[in-house]
């Protein structure tokens, strides 16, 4: 039989080396997109190791029946009476609302300045508590002010962006805002989220400038000492029991993002 079929194939050379070439073609592009995917799942492992490690729980709006793309967990946002209702939970050592949405732009000149792999870049509220918060500056001060703005080290980089530094800043289609770098930090050790860029805010300027309407897209959540995740998970829920809300523990939402960002 082996010999029949080498015959066969021998008599059709173009066709055989037509087929061999489709399938080195296709054994390279799957072998590539396992590698790429591989790459991928370590970059978020080792990232996501080192984030978040005090949020015991995350709370997340329902999944709407058509996500924007500009929500980054892709979720229903969370009025204010939430993060309310969080706080009271017993427990809870501290709860923060967090916006964070893709769509921010940093220009000078009217040009965009500092884009890593993506143009547009992620923009969140800073957050002061060390626990709930995995961005650490490595210059300058936390912005304070309405015209303040920290932006990632890869983005200071590539743009030769300093503290001090005036820029202007946009939010989708909407008109630049001048803004002063306050300060350059990192995420989780990281110079950028990934492959992108990040811009932090006051939380009434996130508000504003991303059109958030005083809500947030996340809340994260930090225990008491002796209190487990999963029985902060189970209060928190119980407690927004009825309001449609996702309440995972830090680790699973972590898990959750890791796997999005694969598939």
């Amino acid at each position: 039989m082996f010999k029949v079929s080498l015959r066969s194939l021998l008599s059709h050379k173009l066709r055989l080396a037509l087929t061999a070439t489709a399938i080195i073609l296709g054994v390279t592009f799957v072998a590539g997109t396992l590698v790429l995917t591989d790459t991928i799942r370590n970059t978020f492992e080792g990232v996501l190791s080192n984030v978040d490690k005090g949020v015991a729980v995350q709370v997340k709006g329902a999944t709407p029946a058509t996500p924007s793309g500009r929500l980054l967990n892709q979720n229903l946002p969370l009025p204010e009476s939430v993060l309310a209702r969080v706080q009271k939970v017993s427990g809870v050592a501290d709860a923060v609302g967090v916006v964070e949405r893709s769509g921010v732009s940093l220009l000078q000149n009217g040009q965009v300045v500092g884009a890593t792999d993506h143009a547009a870049m992620l923009g969140l509220n800073w957050v002061s508590d060390s626990q709930l918060s995995s961005f650490e500056l490595t210059s300058g001060t936390a912005p304070r002010s309405a015209d303040e703005v920290v932006i990632n080290a890869r983005a200071a980089t590539n743009g030769h962006l300093a503290v001090g530094q005036q820029i202007q800043v946009s939010f989708e289609a909407s008109a630049a805002q001048p803004f002063v770098i306050s300060g350059i930090a990192t995420f989780g050790g990281q110079a950028s989220i990934a492959t992108e860029g990040f811009a932090l805010f006051t939380l009434p300027t996130a508000e504003s400038l991303l059109e958030a309407n005083n809500t947030f897209d996340v809340i994260d959540v930090s225990a008491q000492s002796g209190v487990t995740d999963l029985q902060l998970r189970d209060r928190v829920a119980s407690a927004l029991s009825g309001t449609g809300v996702q309440v995972q523990t830090g680790a699973q939402a972590a898990s959750e993002t890791e796997q999005n960002a694969v598939t």
